[in-house]
C-alpha cells in the first residue's frame, strides 16, 4: 500500500503546481458562476430590463477601457520571467502610471458622456468617475496579479479572487434592493479596493519590490510599451471580438437589446473561461520553457493539450444540444425566440473559440503573435461589419452567425498551422 501511494506521489509530484493553479483556477470559475447564477436574475429583476441594460453597458465600457494598460501587463509577465533584475523597476512605473491615467480618465470619460460621444442614461459626470475608477482598479489588480503569476503561482491570485468574489456578490445582494446602478458600481469599487491590497501583499512576498516613486523611470516606460506593443493589439482584437458587439448593441439597438445578449454572454462565460484554463494556466510555464529552449517539449505539451482540450470541447456540445437551451431558460426564465436563437448560434461560436484558445495562448506566451495579431484583429473588424449587415435582417442571431463567420474565416485555421510550423522550424534550429 505504501508503494502504491509512493508511486502515484511520484506521478503527481512533477505536475503538482500545474495540478494547484488549475484546481484554484476551477475553483475561482465555479465561484464566479455561481456568482452569475445568483446575482444575474437578481439584478434583472431588481433594475428592470432597461437599467439593467444600461448596467451592462457601462460595465463592457469598463471591460473596453481596460485596454488602456496597452498591453504592459501582460509583457510584464514574460519580462519578470526573462529580466528578473528589471522586475521592481517595471512593477514600480507600471503602478505609477496607471494611476496617473485614472486622473485623466475622469475629465475625458466625462467629456466624452457629457457630449454624447458615449450613451449614458443619466449623470454623466457620475458615470465617468465610476467607469474611470473601476477600470483603473481593474489594470492595478491585473498588474499584481501579472507578478504573482510570473513565478507560476497561479493557485495564490486564484485564492485571493475567490474571496473577493465572495465578498462582491454579499455586497451587490445587499445593493440591489436599492435598484441604483450607481451603488452598485461604488460597492464595487470599495471591494476593489480590498482585493487590490490583498494581491499587492502577496505579490511583494513573491518577488522582491516595494512601491517607491524613486523607482519611475520615464524612458523604462517608454522601453516597456514598445515591448508590449503587441500584446496591446493582441487585447484590443480581443476587445473587438468579444466587447464590440455589446458597445454596438447598445448604440443600435438600445438597452433592452443589450439586457437579452447580456444574459446569453453571461451563461456562456464561465463555460468559456472555464474550458480555456487548461491552457491559459501554461502562459508562465511556456515562456520559462521557451526559455530554456525546449521545443521538443514545447511540442509535446501543445498536442496533448489540444487533445485535452478538444475531448471537453466535444462533451460541451453534445451537452449544449441536449439541454442548453431548457437549463438557458430555467435560469434566465426568458422564452424569447431571438434570444434562444442567439443562444444556439453563440454556444456554436463559444464552441469554435474553445478550441482555438489552445494555439492563440501558446502564440502571446511564446512571443510570436504579431502575425496572429493582426490576423485576429482582421477577425474583429470583420465580425463587427457582419454583425452591422445582419443584425437588421437576422435579429440578435446576426451578430453570432458574424462572429462565427468572421473566425471560420481568420483565426481558426491560421494559428494551429502558424504555431506549429514554428515549433517545427525551431526544433529542426532553423529559427
Amino acid at each position: 500500500m505504501n508503494s502504491f501511494i509512493q508511486h502515484i506521489k511520484q506521478k503527481i509530484e512533477p505536475h503538482f503546481r500545474y495540478i494547484s493553479n488549475l484546481g484554484f483556477t476551477f475553483a475561482s470559475q465555479a465561484v464566479s458562476a455561481l456568482s452569475i447564477i445568483l446575482v444575474t436574475p437578481l439584478l434583472l429583476q431588481a433594475l428592470g430590463k432597461e437599467d439593467f441594460g444600461w448596467y451592462g453597458s457601462l460595465l463592457n465600457l469598463i471591460t473596453i477601457s481596460a485596454v488602456v494598460d496597452l498591453g504592459m501587463n501582460l509583457g510584464l509577465l514574460r519580462r519578470i520571467i526573462h529580466e528578473p533584475n528589471r522586475s521592481a523597476a517595471l512593477i514600480n512605473t507600471l503602478f505609477f502610471f496607471f494611476i496617473g491615467m485614472i486622473v485623466v480618465a475622469v475629465p475625458l470619460f466625462g467629456w466624452l458622456f457629457e457630449w454624447g460621444v458615449v450613451q449614458t442614461k443619466n449623470s454623466p459626470w457620475l458615470s465617468a468617475l465610476c467607469v474611470s475608477v473601476l477600470t483603473g482598479q481593474f489594470i492595478l489588480a491585473y498588474l499584481f496579479d501579472t507578478v504573482i503569476q510570473s513565478v507560476n503561482k497561479i493557485y495564490l491570485g486564484k485564492l485571493i479572487r475567490i474571496f473577493k468574489l465572495i465578498a462582491e456578490v454579499l455586497v451587490w445582494m445587499w445593493l440591489a434592493s436599492y435598484k441604483n446602478v450607481f451603488l452598485l458600481l461604488m460597492g464595487s469599487a470599495v471591494i476593489n479596493t480590498c482585493y487590490i491590497i490583498g494581491l499587492y501583499l502577496a505579490s511583494m512576498k513573491q518577488v522582491s519590490f516595494n512601491i517607491s516613486s524613486k523607482l519611475f523611470s520615464w524612458s523604462l516606460l517608454k522601453d516597456h510599451f514598445f515591448y508590449s506593443q503587441w500584446y496591446f493589439w493582441g487585447i484590443v482584437a480581443t476587445m473587438l471580438n468579444f466587447n464590440g458587439q455589446i458597445f454596438l448593441l447598445s448604440q443600435v439597438s438600445g438597452n433592452a437589446a443589450v439586457a437579452n445578449y447580456l444574459l446569453v454572454i453571461r451563461f456562456y462565460e464561465v463555460i468559456r473561461i472555464g474550458m480555456t484554463n487548461f491552457t491559459a494556466i501554461l502562459f508562465p510555464r511556456l515562456a520559462g520553457i521557451q526559455y530554456e529552449g525546449n521545443w521538443k517539449q514545447l511540442k509535446k505539451i501543445f498536442i496533448s493539450t489540444w487533445l485535452r482540450v478538444a475531448g471537453l470541447s466535444v462533451l460541451f456540445i453534445a451537452l449544449l444540444l441536449w439541454k442548453g437551451p431548457w437549463l438557458f431558460q430555467l435560469w434566465a426564465n426568458v422564452a424569447d425566440e431571438e434570444v434562444l436563437e442567439l443562444f444556439f448560434y453563440f454556444g456554436i461560436f463559444i464552441w469554435l473559440i474553445i478550441l482555438d484558445s489552445v494555439s492563440a495562448i501558446f502564440l502571446p506566451a511564446l512571443g510570436i503573435h504579431k502575425i496572429q495579431t493582426l490576423v485576429a484583429i482582421a477577425q474583429g473588424i470583420l465580425s463587427l461589419t457582419l454583425a452591422y449587415f445582419l443584425l437588421p435582417s437576422m435579429g440578435l442571431k446576426g451578430i453570432a452567425m458574424g462572429s462565427i463567420i468572421a473566425l471560420l474565416l481568420t483565426n481558426f485555421f491560421f494559428n494551429p498551422w502558424y504555431l506549429w510550423r514554428h515549433l517545427v522550424r525551431q526544433e529542426k534550429g532553423l529559427g
